[in-house]
């Protein structure tokens, strides 16, 4: 059972139906890296009717299941219909970071100097939304040393997402609620086989039980197998050769990969023959350092051409004993049909609060596919 709290005061409790306190069809979508949503309806009779302010009331979600994690977020938004029915949108509380500007600003730091400076400008600023403190953090950079800049202001959310999740760090961006001390942390995890703050869940999907639709994809458009990486500018730059090849001014491996300025992929080769290209790091001053990262961005290209998606109902739903499946948590696959055990990450949830059977959880790409690319066959 489900239980939904406006402010502290019950909006949804079906142990309270007969004094109005339930919504109407609330659905609840989760997903990595982004704020998540929750949606649903009131009826003109509910004691909260009247009660609720976009931007300014938050939510929070309950469920009854055995490793209960609460779900926070604000209304942001609400329609009436002919029959007076208040649909209302709340966002997720990793939204409330889009309320504070970041300046144009440049740093030099490790990845969680960065996220911390990112909340602390939040919460200079934040006055309706909730207090963040920086939480975990096992994203790291093989310098211990990012350079990041913008001569643009954006909110902090943005600049989480760009400077951070969709740089060449990766990683995901997770809330966490500390009960116990009522904080709201903010992760940024690597979430893979080697991460101390990595959970697998006790729970197994498997076919003929709880397994409803498995896809995979393998999509070679946009794939390199063998890479020539560049750094960050020298410091004393040289003219260009009258012929032959140049460096561009730029930090290459040469001086640590055996005189090559290149590197390869043979497992990628093998899947789809010698695709050259390159990438720029222009944070990267070391040749060591270059060929590191480069030896994952290209292990990367190879796995995520190969995508697996499983959808699948989390059986916790029907059975209040058994662990709900957590979005950013690993869960064990099983299907002899496809030849199918592996530990998938689960990426995106949705469910309906009031109707469980139509519920369903996303797994995405798994640890045994990154262990099998990620810094093998590269030379």
């Amino acid at each position: 059972m489900y239980r939904i709290y406006a402010d502290g005061a019950i909006l949804h409790n079906p142990n309270f139906s007969e004094e109005g306190r339930v919504v109407i069809d609330p659905v609840l979508k989760e997903k990595v890296n982004t704020h998540g949503s929750l949606q649903f309806g009131i009826a003109p009779d509910h004691p909260l009717y009247d009660k609720l302010e976009p931007r300014k009331t938050l939510i929070k979600v309950m469920s009854d299941s055995a490793n209960n994690k609460p779900w926070f977020g604000r209304v942001v938004s609400m329609s009436r219909g002919w029959k007076n029915v208040l649909n209302v949108y709340c966002e997720g509380e990793l939204a409330c970071l889009c309320d504070s500007l970041k300046r144009p600003f440049g740093f030099t730091g490790t990845p969680s100097d960065f996220l911390s400076s990112l909340i602390t400008t939040y919460t200079g600023s934040n006055t309706d939304g909730y207090a963040f403190q920086l939480g975990n953090v096992s994203v790291t950079d093989p310098n211990n040393n990012i350079v990041r800049s913008s001569s643009e202001p954006m909110s902090v959310w943005e600049c989480i997402e760009s400077e951070l999740v969709e740089s060449s760090l990766g990683g995901y961006i997770i809330p966490r609620y500390d009960e116990a001390n009522d904080i709201h942390y903010i992760d940024y995890l690597v979430l893979d086989e080697n991460d101390t703050y990595s959970r697998t869940s006790t729970q197994v999907i498997e076919f003929g039980k709880n397994l409803l639709d498995f896809t995979q994809t393998w999509d070679a458009s946009s794939v390199m197998t063998v890479i020539v990486p560049y750094g960050a500018l020298k410091e004393t730059p040289v003219d260009p050769p009258t012929s032959g090849q140049w460096d561009g001014n730029r930090i290459t491996i040469e001086s640590v990969n055996d005189g090559n300025d290149y590197l390869e992929n043979s497992l990628g080769i093998q899947m789809y023959g010698r695709v050259v290209g390159s990438h720029t790091w222009d944070d990267v001053t070391l040749p060591a350092n270059l060929k590191t990262k480069a030896t994952a961005w290209l292990a990367q290209q190879i796995w995520q051409s190969v995508t697996l998606e499983i959808s699948a109902v989390d059986l916790a739903f029907v059975n209040a004993d058994i662990d709900q499946i957590q979005v950013g948590e690993y869960v064990r696959c099983r299907s002899k049909m496809h030849d199918l055990n592996i530990l998938l990450l689960c990426t995106e949830k949705e469910t309906h609060l009031t109707q469980l059977e139509d519920s369903s959880i996303i797994l995405g790409a798994g640890l045994k596919t990154i262990t099998d690319l990620q810094g093998k066959d590269v030379k």
